[in-house]
């Protein structure tokens, strides 16, 4: 069974497992392989740092992801460390307004104790915000 290579033709990435590999970047970050499993020609400027600088940009348009969350969700789309630290480092989030934004969505769906959001946001699974910005949304949670 073919593991961590390119297969029909270097059409498709197999993963360790053997598994095709769906977006993601592979094969030590040279390639990115799309939603179907295809090779995807290289990216306009030709490198992963800003592909994943993109990818940040736009879950912090609508995510309300914390530095945790948002790097762990980068890391699962497959960018290397080197290349996610870059995308936290050059985003700009706010990430005590993202915390606030959370903690109204967990309000205004959950109807849920302040304690119970603290809780949330905190959550090493879940929100992943720093205790300092939980305590934020939470004090300005009534704004």
């Amino acid at each position: 069974m073919a593991k961590n290579e390119w297969v029909d033709g270097g059409r498709y990435y197999v993963d360790s497992e053997g598994k095709m590999v769906r977006e993601k970047w592979v094969d030590g970050g040279r390639y990115y392989v799309g939603y179907d499993g295809v090779r995807q020609p290289k990216p306009a400027d030709g490198n992963q740092y800003n592909a994943a600088l993109r990818r940040a940009k736009s879950y912090n348009s609508w995510a309300n992801m914390s530095k945790k969350a948002l790097y762990d969700q980068l890391m699962f789309h497959g960018f290397s460390s080197s290349a996610v630290q870059y995308a936290i480092d050059h985003l700009n989030a706010d990430y005590k307004a993202n915390a606030l934004a959370k903690a109204r969505e967990y309000r205004k769906y959950s109807n849920i104790s302040k304690i119970e959001i603290y809780d949330r946001l905190t959550s090493s699974w879940i929100g992943k915000f720093t205790k300092e910005e939980a305590n934020y949304a939470i004090q300005h949670l009534g704004d």
